[in-house]
């Protein structure tokens, strides 16, 4: 069973809860041609197991990197046992098995990941989504995660109404702005020298 349309007449919000309350499994796919980009939201039993989009911005490894989670060289040796030695498994288990982390810090990490793609994609207006019904079996993830929808339209309709009172309140940056004040010249004449003014 395939569900698809284009957000403009179904919201992106409104899929997910239709999803989350008709307890689908599937994946569903949403594109945006004014952002360039696209992503895919796995769902088993309504719940979200997995997520992803195109420009990513919370790589596993950048991610885990940058709060202090491991250090550069956890980082590279387990990309060098993925590129080099042709390790097949995904970063984040590679890092578990090195003991450069533990399993339960790998799932928060990848939860914040789902969610953060979640809550971009829920801020698209424009595009078009299609649901492909069926059991998850090419879905590979880091870490076993699952989150429940509702929660996270909760969160993500938090965001967008709080991102549109500060839209209120400042200033478009695009907006043009206004043009410098410059005074207006006036025309004035010479006087006449003492020299040659009549007697």
């Amino acid at each position: 069973m395939t569900i698809e349309g284009p957000l403009r007449e179904l919201g992106i919000h409104d899929v997910f809860q239709l999803l989350d309350l008709s307890r689908k499994t599937g994946v569903l796919r949403v594109t945006s041609e004014l952002r360039h980009n696209a992503g895919t939201v796995s769902f088993e039993g309504g719940t979200i197991i997995f997520a992803e989009i195109r420009s990513n911005p919370h790589p596993l490894g950048a991610l885990l990197l940058r709060t202090g989670k491991i250090t550069d060289a956890d980082l590279e040796r387990g990309r060098d046992m993925q590129e080099r030695q042709g390790d097949k498994r995904r970063l984040g288990e590679i890092l578990v098995s090195l003991g450069a982390i533990t399993p339960r810090e790998l799932e928060r990490q990848v939860r914040f990941q789902i969610e953060e793609v979640v809550f971009e994609m829920m801020s698209w207006r424009e595009g078009y989504f299609s649901f492909t019904e069926g059991p998850l079996d090419g879905v590979v993830t880091e870490a076993i995660v699952r989150i429940p929808t509702e929660a996270l339209l909760m969160e993500g309709a938090r965001r967008i109404d709080e991102w549109s009172r500060i839209e209120s309140r400042i200033p478009h940056l695009c907006a043009p702005s206004p043009r410098p004040w410059v005074a207006p010249t006036s025309r004035w004449r010479r006087p006449r020298s003492a020299s040659r003014a009549r007697a």
